[in-house]
């Protein structure tokens, strides 16, 4: 059984996205993506969910059949041991092996000089590798502190292998072995000495996950030094491909980049070096998905949110037991963590919000006439004043199309997305064509809140109901009436009166109004609150406005004041 060039790990913590995960890798196909789908769950996963390792499987195949899909496809025994893998067997055809608990304790002295004494030519000697820049020098001492390292984890994978292989039969699985989770990365040199003791072991192994520089946190994008990444990636690449003629090691050994899931800084560097070395890879996502299925309930609101309100109250009661086994994935504080009793209080928007920390910007589209979304907007990003007042806050909109879209679809940067109707990204926009008459007029009406999604539709409802635009001219003109109602002008010429009311009406846009129909507004806290005594209203100047701005607006508009 040979694992494809390309490989993604697909995780699907609740058992119910495989079907939705089957179409995301034919649309790959469809644009000439060849991934083979790896479905991945590890026994931890399984414990902490209720599920067995069948239901990954029987899961998968129901897809297989809904989609009529005869491609490559893999079920893996994720991060097992010789304690756990007995659970695996009938289901999984793809087999992590962890063997993280014995990195860094070492092996036999014994078993340590017969493998230094069998690469020998490893050690004091200059090995150009082509892909790396300066010659590996590995001197006898630094020989010994990587085989003490690394030899005993090694064996513990070939005790592993060896185990399955008499389950399973020669052919009929693919060996992964894991190194991902431990205290610090591996350098080109440790993974000369690693593959050699693979090959020693005899494990085919088809893919290998090295530890990387920097942090591959769950659902999160990579936080490092991207240049550092770069280079340690490539020279992996290129030991990699040195280790299969050295040591004959399986041709299609590639790198496995664990936790990969959402680390959109470092894809560029990927894509650039595997297809610069005509190099391989499997990319085994973690987490998303899970964070994906919470924020799917949430939104639903009812049942739904309850539930994944209730979620979070359970793992919050269990959190240090259940964050202990990803210590080097996961980075909580849990000074910073909100309360259950707070979070039960959260609308639908701020749990998905808060759980969608990386979007900016979302829309989807309702039907042929409406578009939805959200912009968020960080004070990371600039924001208001640049970001020096750390100002955040989301605007939700609702907008409604006076006839139907003929075409749609949505960008990113550089990239156009027909169709597309939900969509989630950093610098996106909507687009839309119609089927127009010479001289026909498109009406669009926007409903926006701070508040959420609701608030967007019940604004709209209530300021712009129809597509009647004169109606809408009648009604915006008799509120600047009002408005100006307090103030009557006398003398000067037609374009000094033109110029006073165009000074008035700006200093009567701020502090403009920032909540609901119904009464509702986001506080600074980031908590919804409802208006009871007062219209909540927001861009107050500080420049000298006081001695200006607030003393005619207390004279005019005391109201507002």
């Amino acid at each position: 059984m040979q694992l494809a060039k390309y490989s993604m790990g697909i995780g699907d913590r609740f058992g119910r996205q495989a079907r939705a995960q089957m179409r995301a890798i034919i649309k790959a196909r469809a644009v000439g993506a060849a991934v083979a789908p790896v479905w991945n769950k590890s026994n931890r996963e399984h414990m902490i969910i209720g599920t067995c390792p069948m239901d990954v499987r029987n899961a998968v195949e129901a897809a297989m059949r809904a989609y009529s899909f005869n491609g490559e496809y893999h079920v893996d025994a994720d991060h097992i041991s010789l304690k756990n893998v007995d659970w695996f067997m009938d289901s999984s055809d793809f087999f992590t092996l962890d063997v993280a608990d014995f990195t860094g304790k070492p092996a036999a002295k014994a078993d340590v000089k017969k493998f230094l004494d069998k690469h020998k030519n490893l050690i004091g000697k200059k090995l150009s590798i082509h892909g790396v820049k300066t010659p590996l020098i590995v001197e006898k001492a630094e020989a010994e502190v990587i085989a003490n390292k690394y030899l005993l984890a090694v064996q513990e994978a070939g005790k592993l292998y060896r185990y399955i292989l008499k389950a399973k039969g020669e052919g009929n699985f693919i060996p992964e072995v894991s190194m991902d989770e431990t205290d610090n990365p591996q350098t080109p040199r440790d993974m000369l000495f690693i593959l050699a003791a693979f090959a020693d072991e005899g494990i085919p192994a088809q893919t290998v996950a090295p530890k990387f520089t920097g942090r591959f946190n769950k659902g999160v994008d990579y936080v490092g030094d991207l240049k550092v990444f770069e280079r340690e990636f490539n020279e992996d690449i290129a030991v990699i491909q040195f280790a299969v003629k050295e040591f004959g090691l399986p041709a299609n050994l590639k790198l496995s980049v664990h936790s990969g899931s959402d680390k959109f800084s470092i894809y560029p560097i990927i894509n650039k070096a595997i297809h610069k070395a005509d190099a391989g890879l499997h990319l085994k996502t973690a987490g998303t998905t899970w964070l994906e299925e919470l924020i799917g309930l949430a939104a639903a609101g009812g049942d739904g949110l309850k539930l994944a309100k209730d979620v979070y109250a359970e793992a919050y009661k269990r959190r240090e037991e259940l964050a202990i086994p990803y210590a080097t994935v996961i980075d909580i504080n849990p000074a910073k963590l909100p309360k259950p009793a707070e979070v039960a209080k959260w609308s639908a928007e701020k749990f998905t919000r808060t759980l969608r920390h990386d979007f900016r910007q979302h829309v989807r589209v309702i039907d042929d006439h409406t578009i939805e979304g959200r912009m968020e907007c960080p004070w990371e990003d600039g924001g208001w004043g640049h970001g020096a007042g750390r100002v955040h806050y989301v605007l939700n909109f609702t907008c409604a199309f006076s006839k139907p879209f003929k075409r749609f679809g949505v960008w990113d940067k550089d990239k156009v997305f027909e169709s597309c109707r939900d969509y989630v990204g950093t610098n996106t926009g909507f687009f839309a064509e119609f089927e127009t008459s010479s001289g026909e007029q498109i009406l669009v009406r926007a409903g926006l809140s701070y508040v959420d999604q609701e608030g967007a539709r019940q604004n709209l409802a209530s300021d712009i109901p129809d597509f009647d635009f004169d109606r809408a001219r009648r009604a915006a003109r008799a509120l600047w009436s009002n408005a100006f109602a307090g103030v009557k002008v006398k003398g000067g010429s037609v374009d000094d009166r033109i110029v006073f009311a165009t000074c008035l009406y700006h200093a009567l846009i701020d502090p403009r109004m920032i909540g609901d129909v119904d009464g509702r507004y986001m506080g600074s806290d980031d908590k919804i609150y409802h208006n009871e005594r007062f219209t909540a209203r927001t861009v107050f100047s500080g420049w000298d406005c006081f001695r200006s701005e607030m003393p005619l607006l207390t004279l005019i508009r005391p109201d507002i004041v």
